[in-house]
C-alpha cells in the first residue's frame, strides 16, 4: 500500500466489491462530475480541471483513467471517447458528457 503501484492494486480491488465496490464507484463518479463541473463553470481550462479533478479523485485506478482521458483529449480527442476506453466511468455518464460536447449546446 505504501507503494504506487500498491495502491492502484488495492484500489482497483476495493471498486471490485460486491457491495461497497459499487458504492465507491459512484461516489468517485459524482465527486468528479461536481468538482469538474464546478472548475469548467469558473472558467478553468479542461485540460487543468481533469488534472485537478484526477489528483482529488481519492482513488489510484479512477486516477488513472482521468489521466488517461486527459492525454487523449491533449492530443485532439473528444472527452467521451477516452474515458469510455476506461470502462470506469458508466455509460450514462459518458453519455452525458458526449452530448454536452456536441457543438451548440449550452453550458
Amino acid at each position: 500500500m505504501s507503494t504506487e503501484k500498491g495502491r492502484f492494486i488495492i484500489d482497483g480491488y476495493t471498486l471490485k466489491l460486491p457491495v461497497f465496490g459499487i458504492l465507491l464507484k459512484k461516489v468517485a463518479v459524482a465527486k468528479f462530475s461536481r468538482t469538474l463541473g464546478t472548475l469548467i463553470k469558473s472558467g478553468v481550462p479542461i485540460l487543468q480541471a481533469l488534472d485537478t479533478v484526477g489528483k482529488t479523485s481519492g482513488n489510484k485506478v479512477i486516477e488513472g483513467a482521468i489521466e488517461t482521458a486527459r492525454q487523449a483529449i491533449k492530443e485532439g480527442e473528444r472527452m467521451a471517447d477516452p474515458l469510455r476506453k476506461t470502462k470506469v466511468f458508466p455509460p450514462m455518464v459518458i453519455q452525458m458528457i458526449g452530448i454536452g460536447e456536441e457543438p451548440g449546446t449550452w453550458i
